[in-house]
């Protein structure tokens, strides 16, 4: 798919989101994972390979692909952990794109790893790649549910690797572009929010409606928006009108020579490592300060980020 097809079938999806169940709230995980495929290990960082599968929700058909329906949903998840002692370690949830991969936000997870956060990448069903099923962003906050459910659940298992190594109780989302859209989704909207979830990121999105929800009575959950001034996807305004909508304490990093993914996928032939390290700085203050709980993480950010001459950082801070 071209991007300028993607960037069509992305708007188009944000405007008619309209027809499919949600999902629930997470509270009642579904399944253990079923299998464990890799673990490797470079500098300090440990990652491992996963496989979520829930049985409870199934997979549509896309006939335009040949794809049959299936009774459940298979989660293919990267973890990316600190590969020194300590822990338990605050968990992440990044969300992939349309058209991408859980892997494809790998570097941003290593340096979330690297400050001493566990990260989940899920790849989604259908939203992935070589399949690029926008539609089915309905089901995506509960597959970020059930992923949080699944890794948790391994956490508290004596025999695996993860086991006493996260958290409960410092969980945060982050997504990017259609990932983005879906944790917006899964922290705000009362179709499929997940009470356990402590701070928000979201970078290249906007919010859409879901079924049988809305974003009225929102959290108060803090909320890091992210976005490019040259996105050519999703319009610098509506990252712009995501910040505008949240309850403090909401941010909003601002990339005036970003394009849509450019300051977070490696793969973009337009990757800045300038902006990749601004944009790695701002989320690790960020959640430290909202998983952390480190009054002074956010501390003089916004003045060295504008020092950059690269980009802004606006803060609506609580109170």
């Amino acid at each position: 798919m071209s991007r300028r097809r993607s960037a069509a079938v992305l708007v188009a999806t944000a405007l008619t989101v309209v027809s499919a169940a949600c999902g629930g709230d997470g509270d009642d995980p579904a399944s253990a994972p079923s299998s464990t495929t890799t673990t490797t290990v470079a500098e300090q960082v440990t990652t491992r390979e996963v496989t979520f599968v829930d049985p409870s929700r199934g997979t549509d058909a896309v006939p335009a692909r040949d794809l049959p329906a299936h009774d459940d949903r298979t989660l293919e998840t990267l973890l990316v952990q600190p590969a020194v002692g300590g822990g338990p370690f605050p968990l992440v949830v990044l969300a992939h794109g349309l058209e991408a991969r859980g892997s494809d936000l790998e570097e941003r997870a290593r340096a979330l790893a690297e400050a001493g956060y566990l990260v989940a990448l899920p790849t989604f069903p259908l939203s992935s790649r070589p399949t690029a099923e926008a539609s089915d962003l309905v089901n995506q906050p509960a597959d970020v549910s059930f992923v949080i459910d699944s890794v948790l659940e391994l956490a508290a298992d004596p025999a695996d690797p993860l086991a006493d190594l996260i958290d409960p109780e410092r969980i945060a989302v982050a997504g990017h572009s259609l990932g983005g859209l879906t944790v917006l989704g899964a922290a705000y909207n009362s179709c499929c929010r997940d009470e356990r979830v402590d701070a928000v990121i979201a970078a290249a999105a906007v919010e859409v409606p879901f079924p049988d929800g809305t974003y009225d009575g929102r959290p108060a959950t803090p909320l890091l928006v992210v976005h490019g001034g040259r996105d050519d996807v999703i319009p610098f305004d509506e990252g712009a009108a995501v910040f505008a909508a949240a309850f403090p304490p909401a941010y909003f990093l601002q990339l005036p020579t970003a394009d849509h993914d450019s300051m977070l996928v490696r793969q973009n032939p337009r990757y800045d490592e300038d902006l990749a390290d601004i944009t790695d700085r701002t989320l690790i203050a960020f959640l430290d300060r909202y998983l952390r709980e480190d009054a002074d993480a956010l501390d003089g950010l916004q003045a060295s980020i504008e020092a950059t001459g690269l980009a802004t950082f606006e803060e609506r801070p609580a109170g």
